[in-house]
């Protein structure tokens, strides 16, 4: 036999052989049915991570779903992720949060649904151990943001979860206790018994029927709950998970008053059925009608129609949508007998339109949109008489009495220190904001003539100058920034007093030489701040920007707060917020950790306050209170040194 014909023949028998040994091993039935891979099981409660093409997810050790049998899913998303897995929608750069849910006593609660507000598809189920585990990518790419989810389960009150999450980061919020809950199946009709479709949620604002003037303060809380139902166009509604006690029900749609039950009596174990909710529909006489149409007459769908009411003292405003054949249905206040229409296109492509002194009962009105905005023109010029053309300008419109409005405005530069803006429809105010200059703010105005010139001359800025310092060395491209003073006022931010506002006023970044020139823009006086990467901020304050000379701020590494929380019975404190505070204005918040432990690094040395709250501060605080008068001395809890730790332990254990 040649040998090339042999050799071909010894590979043939070879590759014969092979494929003989490769089908007659066995296999795994499914790899052999279509090839897919067995997962591997990793340890409960571990964070998952999204596979790109959408397989099943390998785990080191099995992880067990809860039972379906216990998931309350009135959301209909059976399947939902489990606890240690990530939302389909998470990014590399994703925050994650932890929960254990508890019922009184302390007991797991395996298959509670967690679903987030907003964006259904990010949702979870606790395992039989209670917890969840879920990395969520961020909304818009913001690095924190607050969020709301929430916990639903059969026999357990429906519960919301606000808090705040961090990309790349965990937020704890330990235990989660869900207290014993049923459900109320029932049906909203009008006046005559009709069903009629509304929104329908528990009352959180206490309504008392005793006090009528509050009325728009009861149903404002109201609307403001995320946990409502819609009934449907017969009326029927199922509202889940409501605690124990006495309640009541609210329900409301566009067109109606907010309507209230009677008190029911909660029960455990036993859902509340066939409860009738009364809404009645609004009279003639309560409901201002009319339709707004465009320049060439046709109707103006979707045009916005505001609406400012006035009855001293009280006054305020609202507003609707109008249908696609423009026409419009107000609501009245009671007890308010003139109204103020003002009527603007869905594009806003065309002037508003405002209707004045329209009294309740007023059926058909006709709004007809302008074609063109009438204009009016603004000189502008700087402290020596040149004209300026970059400014930055708001407008604070009128909406009815001590109601305003407030939007930034793009004024067309016409050169020459020349402005154009459209003529408010309204009385209004302006203010004017140009590099080097103070800020420039008009007295109320009556609406310009179009075609009429408003002329300003702005005044030169002062200026808090000085020189920042890091360890000897000028601390180039630091942030510094301004606030107004308020050490004389007990004003408080985030619950805390503040000796400043928290608004900045200013912002610059220091030169190379660490030297900087801060612009303020009103009269007072004011405190400056200096911040840099790896350093705690260093404030500096109150000045006087006609009599401060050369500033100098020391920039330092700063200090360490660290603790436990201690609560009663020795509970684990895991997920309690603790905020601290140095009165700056810019309070902090953390969630403790398993043990409750606590810690702050990078502080700004001096003296701090530690407190509980309920939620984390948003990332822009708001002013929660503030009276004028002789500040009241502010209990410190401790002191922060630079360099060193600070311990201290938040005790909630007493009253």
């Amino acid at each position: 036999m040649p040998r090339s014909l042999r050799y071909c023949l010894i590979a043939f028998a070879l590759a014969a052989l092979a494929f003989v040994a490769w089908n007659g091993l066995s296999r795994d039935p499914q790899a052999a049915d279509d090839g897919a891979t067995s997962p591997a099981a990793g340890p409960a409660g571990a964070i998952g991570t999204a596979s790109p093409s959408g397989s099943e997810e390998l785990f080191s050790e099995r992880i067990e779903s809860a039972r379906d049998s216990e998931v309350q899913d009135p959301e209909g998303i059976r399947g939902a992720p489990v606890v240690g897995t990530r939302s389909t929608n998470a990014p590399a750069d994703a925050a994650t949060f932890t929960a254990r849910f508890v019922d009184k006593f302390g007991n797991a609660l395996p298959g509670v649904l967690l679903r987030e507000v907003g964006r259904g598809s990010v949702s979870t189920t606790s395992d039989d151990d209670g917890r969840v585990a879920l990395e969520i990518g961020p909304p818009e790419r913001r690095p924190s943001w607050s969020t709301d989810f929430i916990a639903r389960r059969t026999g357990f009150a429906t519960t919301q979860l606000t808090f705040r999450l961090t990309v790349n980061s965990t937020t704890p919020l330990g235990d989660v206790v869900l207290g014993p809950g049923v459900d109320v199946h029932g049906r909203t009709v009008d006046e005559n018994g009709v069903g009629i479709a509304t929104t329908v949620g528990r009352d959180v604002a206490n309504y008392d029927p005793a006090q009528p003037e509050r009325l728009p303060n009861f149903e404002q809380l109201n609307l403001q709950s995320r946990l409502v139902v819609k009934s449907d166009a017969n009326g029927d509604f199922s509202i889940d998970g409501l605690p124990l006690g006495e309640l009541r029900l609210w329900a409301k749609n566009e067109e109606t008053r907010m309507a209230w039950s009677e008190p029911i009596r909660i029960v455990e174990g036993t859902d509340v059925r066939d409860l009738i909710l009364t809404v009645p529909r609004p009279r003639w006489d309560e409901l201002i009608t009319g339709v707004v149409l465009l320049p060439d007459g046709q109707p103006a769908a979707q045009a916005f129609v505001s609406c400012a009411y006035f009855d001293e003292p009280r006054s305020g405003s609202t507003g609707v949508w109008a249908g696609d054949d423009g026409r419009f249905r107000v609501l009245i206040e009671p007890g308010c007998t003139r109204y103020d229409l003002t009527a603007t296109d869905r594009d806003e492509r065309y002037s508003s339109v405002t209707l004045r002194d329209v009294k309740p009962g007023d059926r058909d009105l006709g709004l007809r949109i302008s074609e063109t905005h009438p204009r009016f023109f603004i000189e502008l010029r700087g402290p020596s008489g040149k004209p300026v053309d970059l400014c930055f300008m708001r407008l604070h419109s009128e909406t009815g009495p001590r109601q305003w409005r407030s939007e930034q405005v793009d004024p067309e530069s016409l050169g020459g220190g020349r402005h154009e803006l459209p003529v408010p429809t309204t009385r209004f105010r302006l203010e004017v904001k140009v590099e080097g200059c103070r800020t420039y703010r008009t007295e109320e105005l009556d609406p310009p003539l179009p075609g009429s010139t408003l002329e300003i001359r702005l005044e030169r800025a002062t200026f808090l100058r000085g020189r920042v310092f890091f360890e000897g060395k000028p601390a180039a491209r630091a942030d510094l920034s301004s606030f107004k003073d308020r050490s004389a006022d007990s004003l408080e931010v985030g619950g805390f007093r503040s000796r400043h506002t928290s608004r900045r006023e200013s912002e610059v970044v220091a030169k190379l030489d660490g030297t900087f020139e801060l612009p303020c823009g009103d009269e007072g006086l004011y405190w400056i701040r200096a911040e840099a990467p790896g350093c705690a901020a260093v404030e500096l304050g109150p000045l006087d920007p006609a009599n401060s000379a050369s500033l100098v701020l020391e920039l330092v590494r700063g200090g360490v707060l660290e603790g436990v929380v201690i609560l009663p019975g020795g509970a684990d404190a895991e997920g309690t917020v603790v905020a601290i505070s140095c009165g700056d204005g810019l309070p902090m918040t953390r969630r403790a950790s398993a043990g409750g432990r606590f810690r702050f690094e990078q502080l700004t040395p001096g003296p701090w306050q530690v407190q509980r709250r309920e939620a984390e501060r948003d990332l822009e605080p708001s002013v929660w209170g503030a009276r004028r008068g002789e500040a009241e001395a502010i209990e410190w809890s401790c002191e922060v040194r630079d360099g060193r730790t600070t311990r201290f332990d938040l005790d909630l254990s007493r009253p």
